[in-house]
């Protein structure tokens, strides 16, 4: 007779227990154990640095002297902070992937807060299981990047939007000002992208939720958007000093650049038809995803007669839900440029309604088969708690052997002179930069480096190894000798890894034309 293991579900001591293990392993076990793969990690990791050491608003400085002019400084301030309560002076793995792990954890107790705000917590807590265990949440919950944080902001602005229209006087002030901080921590995270995504969500919630006609549709709507403007506001003064310390550099690189150009393209950024999301999105929600489709034909499928004010209330939370997914996507497929990372805030919705739905699910079947829909969501979360396990113990472990550059930091910190800075020629790495810890100097153009050799005598220059061969057809009195060769040692190809070399670049100076000056005459000797 097969043991009933039902009360586990019930148990106040196994569940929350067996959920801490769970986050444990999906989120934080061996976060600081590999090298900072990402680009993103290692600048961030040298903009937390620089603060650190030059406490104030910003903006940051990179290693070559320039102003950090990508992003906001919200996730540099969190990483300087985490650093600096763990008595860094130079921010570790640890301290960089920190904030982001700890504000995907945010996410879960967001909707597990919502759950409980709209009276069913085991509903919240549901929807933040599956929202750890999706595949692309998980793994970026694990990386230093600003979109784990945009979508605490969206997670926590859109629930504080459900929860405005349901109260008056200082209640929905209440609600009203956790949405407006949860907007200005949008803004100091990702810019203006933060307030459009919460209004195009506003907006669908209103369309939605059509209980009190049009006045209560307008009053549904005016009170998240003043919020939001006011959370914009309360942020604009930063990037006005941040705009006239760069001399107007950041306006043109942040809002022009990375905001405006990836949303209506016509930059350098490559551009991806509007689909994109709808297909491969699905594929990044994994395991929970196909449920998806499941509770849209359930919020599709009119109502039965009987339904009673619970069930109303539950198809009320699902559809909103709904909206808030289709909001976020419907901004981020209109953008030009994409990428699935930006797809992350739409994950918390999908969450949300997937655990709408299998909480219907529940209240409609015996005894017996819920038992097993019980068990089924604990396996799939078991599995998943498994299969990053095993991920993180054997395949991103060999990996990070590959693809660390740690040691090659240290190598080439132990030939460089200490009067010397390196030069890193046609070359954006991070990583590397990260790890030697000294400044550097940045050369994009040929003739910048000649320059740099002609004044130096000679150089450290960090380069790709095509370049090696370029020079010599660029210049052929420039004279390389190699000191260090990745290459020779990596046999993966990893793009910008495998291929670095550092070399001692000298320039041979011309023959210059000898003049002899005529010989005296010799006078003739006396007899």
């Amino acid at each position: 007779m097969r043991p009933d293991l039902g009360w586990i579900f019930q148990n106040r001591i196994a569940m929350p227990l067996g959920i801490a293990v769970a986050v444990y392993l999906l989120v934080f076990h061996r976060l600081a154990d590999r090298g900072l793969w990402s680009s993103h990690e290692a600048r961030a990791g040298l903009n937390a640095a620089w603060y650190l050491n030059n406490p104030g608003w910003g903006p940051s400085r990179l290693p070559d002297g320039g102003f950090e002019l990508q992003k906001p400084p919200m996730s540099y301030w969190l990483i300087a902070m985490s650093a600096w309560s763990m008595g860094m002076p130079y921010p570790d793995s640890l301290a960089i992937r920190l904030p982001t792990a700890l504000a995907a954890l945010a996410c879960a107790g967001c909707l597990v807060g919502l759950g409980a705000a709209r009276g069913h917590v085991s509903r919240g807590v549901i929807a933040a299981l599956m929202l750890l265990t999706m595949l692309h949440f998980t793994w970026l919950a694990r990386i230093a990047r600003t979109d784990m944080l945009l979508a605490l902001s969206l997670t926590a602005g859109c629930s504080c939007m459900m929860q405005i229209s349901l109260f008056s006087g200082w209640r929905r002030l209440g609600w009203a000002s956790a949405l407006m901080l949860a907007t200005a921590f949008g803004c100091l995270t990702k810019g203006p992208l933060a307030p459009v995504l919460l209004v195009s969500v506003a907006m669908a919630i209103a369309l939605v939720d059509r209980s009190g006609g049009i006045g209560g549709m307008a009053q549904r709507f005016v009170w998240p958007m003043a919020s939001i403007v006011l959370g914009a506001l309360i942020c604009l003064p930063w990037f006005l000093l941040a705009d006239i310390r760069t001399d107007g550099r950041f306006l043109e690189e942040f809002f022009w650049l990375h905001t405006w150009g990836r949303g209506l393209g016509g930059t350098r950024l490559r551009e991806h038809p509007w689909w994109l999301y709808l297909v491969q999105g699905p594929f990044e929600a994994l395991p929970w995803s196909p449920l998806l489709l499941a509770a849209a034909v359930w919020l599709l499928r009119y109502p039965p007669s009987n339904v009673d004010s619970e069930d109303k209330a539950r198809r009320t939370d699902a559809t909103i839900g709904m909206a808030w997914l289709v909001g976020i996507v419907a901004v981020l497929s209109m953008a030009r440029f994409k990428r699935m990372d930006y797809l992350l805030p739409a994950f918390p919705a999908v969450a949300w309604v997937v655990a709408c739905w299998w909480e219907d699910r529940q209240r409609s079947l015996t005894a017996v088969l819920k038992q097993r829909f019980n068990w089924a969501l604990a396996g799939a979360v078991a599995l998943m708690v498994a299969g990053w396990t095993v991920r993180l113990e054997w395949f991103v472990h060999q990996a990070d052997a590959w693809r660390d550059l740690r040691p090659m930091a240290v190598q080439l910190d132990h030939q460089l002179p200490a009067d010397r800075v390196p030069v890193f020629f046609q070359l954006e790495q991070h990583e590397l930069a990260y790890w030697l810890k000294r400044p550097i100097h940045t050369c994009i153009e040929w003739q910048d480096l000649a320059q740099v050799v002609d004044s130096d005598g000679a150089c450290w220059v960090v380069t790709q190894r095509q370049r090696l061969h370029e020079g010599w057809f660029v210049d052929p009195r420039f004279q390389w000798t190699l000191l260090l060769d990745r290459t020779a040692s990596d046999t993966t190809a990893y793009e910008g890894r495998s291929d670095l070399v550092v070399v001692t670049l000298e320039r041979r100076r011309p023959p210059t034309s000898m003049v002899m000056a005529p010989c005296p005459p010799t006078p003739p000797s006396s007899p």
